[in-house]
């Protein structure tokens, strides 16, 4: 086999590889919630002829919200009640020091 040959089936292979990944990549790189299940149908789907990589594929681009992906809203409200500062007796009024009030 010509060596030019042997390169260009290397690098067909590579690429090949890549792509017959590339639904499982996708779906890890975006966190999708059916990850095994986009993997399993990328593996199992070239042995029937390439249809369950397009099925793998699809789904890996889908945003995953009929697999089950739930999202919740939580809201922590806290009520706070603060008691009446306690009432300050009013001080008695002080007359000036030689008033006919002061008790000086």
């Amino acid at each position: 086999m010509a060596p030019a040959l042997r390169i260009l089936l290397g690098i067909l292979i590579t690429l090949l590889s890549f792509g017959f990944l590339l639904p499982t990549g996708i779906a890890v790189a975006r966190n999708h919630p059916a990850t095994g299940s986009i993997a399993l149908w990328n593996t199992v789907g070239m042995l029937l002829f390439g249809l369950g990589w397009i099925v793998a594929l699809v789904k890996a681009l889908t945003d995953g919200a009929r697999e089950g992906k739930t999202i919740t809203n939580t809201v922590i409200v806290t009520n706070v009640i603060h008691a009446a500062a306690p009432a300050v007796a009013a001080s008695p009024a002080i007359a000036p020091v030689g008033s006919p009030d002061s008790p000086l």
